[in-house]
């Protein structure tokens, strides 16, 4: 790559690709041209394309061009005979970007519709297409071993593709809900996922195969909040109704229910000994239950509005909530006590998380941002700032290095807690609303409002 073409009309530079035989080739006026770079002179030029074309690249041997157009279409070109071999068609917006694999025989290109195609040169079949891109696709790369392709688009995201299996690279996405997915949880044995929707239903899926297991409907009303006992043998699930429903995920029964709130319960979390379930609700109080006799033991109140978010310390002494008042509290489990007010965020409280060591809580709200308190001196230590719309989640890692953070700008972002900064980040299709870590501290899970659900894993940060 020897020089670059400036369009005046996008204001973007274009990559001008140099043949084995030292021709090179412009792309400004719909049209490709081939010059001879020891004479200067204009060998042929190649016409077909409808409109501006964009990216063009030359195979291996030196015997093809492909070229991308704005008019949505690739061209495979004949070097020799100046001639057009085979037209693709596929994309339903214009080419900006196309690569072909080391031994010539594919070609990948992206699109302005968001994706990727991946093509057979030899037949001009359309083999797959990789989807995830939230916005448009700008460049792409294939690795040398030709297995992997590397993409980079205007949703400020890279992503890594595997070539032989059609998939984005160590992450999937599986659609099933018909509705936001609001809360996602992880058993405690890292087997299985359990995602809730607001289409009244919660599915459990296989985090090995990311396959889906099975759906519950029992539900009536939209579903808030799921949460798993330590033996990954029962499930919590809070919903729009005041009720709160316990589920056998052996037998794949409803076991019992615990009535109480007087409105919508947003947020259940279980104790570490698996003995007791808490929960918050619209109703602005907190409520303690024993999971084996279904008894309200005790009711938190001091909230001045909806309890969004409840956890509980590794410890299993102290309750974290977080609220529209735009407050945390903290509370004795034992006594129901508050014992303090953590004051800071200007909107609702969403999330709240308690790092593994128990010393620090992450809070996360509809102000955009995530802050990092220390639950001994009660202070706030930093804020993370980054999204750039509603923080939904936070979630600890097991090592209690990172957040995990998913947002309304339709971003996850992983934070290391250390350096205090964004370390990887992941866009989905749109707004995500909920996450969830296994106990391997690497495998993520994500829901989107779309109903989507995001398995993927930290690899390298």
């Amino acid at each position: 790559m020897r020089r670059y073409l400036c369009s005046n009309f996008f204001t973007t530079y274009l990559p001008l690709p140099i043949s084995g035989s030292g021709s090179f080739f412009d792309s400004d006026d719909n049209t490709l041209k081939i010059w001879d770079l020891e004479t200067g002179e204009e060998v042929v030029t190649l016409t077909g394309h409808h409109e501006r074309v964009n990216a063009v690249v030359v195979t291996p041997d030196g015997k093809q061009v492909i070229s991308g157009s704005s008019d949505s279409t690739l061209k495979v070109w004949d070097l020799e005979t100046a001639e057009e071999v085979v037209t693709l068609y596929g994309h339903r917006d214009r080419v900006n970007a196309v690569a072909v694999t080391p031994d010539g025989k594919l070609a990948i290109s992206g699109s302005s519709d968001n994706t990727l195609k991946v093509w057979n040169l030899e037949t001009g079949e359309e083999l797959f297409t990789f989807t995830g891109h939230a916005f448009s696709v700008e460049a792409v790369v294939v690795a040398p071993d030709g297995r992997q392709v590397i993409s980079g688009s205007l949703d400020n995201t890279l992503k890594v593709w595997n070539l032989e299996t059609g998939k984005e690279k160590d992450s999937c996405t599986f659609t099933g809900h018909s509705n936001e997915v609001i809360t996602v949880a992880v058993t405690a044995d890292g087997k299985r996922v359990i995602s809730g929707s607001y289409d009244k239903t919660f599915k459990v899926w296989d985090l090995e195969t990311t396959k889906e297991l099975f759906t519950f409907k029992s539900h009536i009303s939209r579903i808030n909040a799921v949460a798993v006992t330590p033996d990954s043998k029962r499930l919590i699930s809070g919903s729009l109704y005041e009720v709160i429903r316990i589920w056998n995920l052996e037998t794949k029964e409803q076991v019992s229910l615990l009535i109480g709130h007087t409105q919508s319960v947003n947020a259940v979390a279980v104790t570490p000994d698996g003995k007791r379930v808490i929960s918050g609700s619209d109703d602005k109080t907190l409520k303690v239950w024993n999971l084996e006799t279904g008894k309200d033991i005790i009711t938190f109140k001091g909230h001045t509005d909806k309890v969004y978010a409840v956890t509980v310390t590794p410890d299993g002494n102290r309750v974290i909530s977080g609220s529209s008042d735009k407050t945390l509290k903290v509370w004795n489990l034992k006594t129901g006590e508050e014992l303090f007010t953590l004051t800071g965020h200007t909107e609702s409280v969403n999330a709240v998380a308690v790092t593994p060591d128990g010393k620090r809580i992450i809070s996360a709200s509809l102000d955009n941002t995530l802050k990092v308190w220390n639950l001994e001196t009660r202070e706030e230590l930093f804020p993370l700032i980054g999204h750039t719309d509603q923080v939904y989640a936070a979630k600890v890692t097991s090592d209690g290095k990172r957040v995990i953070s998913v947002s309304w700008d339709n971003t996850l972002k992983v934070w290391d807690l250390d350096r205090r900064e964004i370390i990887a980040s992941f866009s989905g299709d749109g707004p995500l609303r909920c996450c969830a870590v296994a106990p391997d501290g690497v495998t993520i899970v994500a829901g989107e409002a779309s109903g989507r659900v995001h398995f993927l894993r930290l690899e390298g940060v």
